[in-house]
């Protein structure tokens, strides 16, 4: 599965913010100038702008709602989405694509640094029924984590399977989708589910 990572701009600090246009990502740090001054030029003719930073952080760092509003006069408040911040669990990949070879085929795995550093992935057929698909899951190097290490809750292994299940059953019926990416999937203890935390989809 190819995930497209962050094009970086202005180095990193702690406060930062992420934009998407045209599935591309970008990060500025906002505490430089030419950070500052390239997000309000962006808004000019961003179709649509997301961000997580407190208004009254973004005031301080001279990107209030009122300098936003000067640079974009024309746009109009369509509304507001608010949600709640996920509890901790342990985070999973899931993935799906339409390949041109092997046809709809799934990515499991878990997520987080141990994605880059260990690669523990698996690649499933769309179709598996969640037997199966929690057969593989405890395929997984650190499936361990999954079942209660050291103490801790065995994980919703079920609600997992569920949702690669749908997954896959969604991809195989729209040729449409190229790829769908679920990062991170939060999973917690057993009988309180799993949820994607976000979600790219390319067509």
């Amino acid at each position: 599965m190819r995930r497209a990572g962050p094009t970086r701009h202005d180095g990193m600090a702690s406060t930062f913010l992420a934009l998407n246009r045209n599935k591309r990502s970008l990060v500025l740090d906002l505490k430089k100038p030419r950070a500052r001054d390239a997000l309000l030029r962006m808004c000019r003719s961003a179709d649509v702008l997301i961000h997580n930073i407190r208004p009254s952080a973004m005031a301080r760092l001279g990107l209030s709602y009122d300098a936003v509003a000067a640079a974009r006069p024309d746009l109009m408040l369509d509304g507001v989405l608010v949600e709640p911040m996920a509890a901790r669990g342990v985070e999973l990949i899931v993935g799906a694509r339409n390949d041109p070879h092997w046809g709809a085929t799934i990515l499991v795995g878990f997520g987080g640094v141990s994605a880059e550093l260990l690669h523990d992935v698996r690649l499933l057929p769309a179709g598996l029924d969640r037997a199966a698909i929690a057969a593989e899951l405890r395929r997984l190097r650190l499936a361990p984590l999954l079942d209660g290490f050291r103490g801790a809750p065995a994980m919703d292994v079920d609600a997992v399977a569920a949702l690669v299940e749908a997954l896959g059953a969604v991809v195989a019926a729209t040729p449409a989708i190229r790829e769908i990416d679920l990062n991170p999937v939060m999973v917690y203890p057993r009988g309180h589910g799993a949820i994607a935390l976000d979600a790219l989809i390319q067509t």
